[in-house]
């Protein structure tokens, strides 16, 4: 990966526990297993989301294309909302005059809702 081999990894980690000790060498190793893995993971969403992007761009310019040598080819649409349906996401959502249970958190009731005791 770094080029290091097993003699140089062994003098890092006999410097590593000089400096960190026995106690807290564990804690470092996870610590740091946990960031590589985050920093693994970010680095294959990052390379997903372009190899996405670049097939979508890919994509469009395919069908720029084919318009540009017959005309009579046409990009694929998305349907027309039915008829009298609102034109923008913000107005077809409900208002609703709750604010939203964050997750994790247990329903809070009403207290115009409680039942008296029996």
């Amino acid at each position: 990966m770094f080029g290091i081999g097993t003699p140089e990894l062994i003098v890092i980690l006999v410097i590593a526990l000089i400096f960190l000790g026995p106690r807290r060498l564990p804690e470092v190793g996870k610590a740091l297993g946990k960031a590589l893995g985050e920093l693994r993971r970010a680095s294959q969403d990052l390379r997903d989301s372009i190899e996405i992007e670049t097939r979508r761009s890919e994509h469009a310019e395919r069908v720029a294309s084919a318009q540009a040598a017959n005309p009579a080819v046409r990009a694929p649409q998305a349907p027309a909302p039915p008829a009298g349906a609102p034109s923008t996401p913000e107005a077809a959502a409900p208002a609703t005059s709750q604010e939203p249970i964050p997750r994790g958190e247990p329903a809070r009731e009403d207290p115009g809702d409680s039942k008296p005791p029996v």
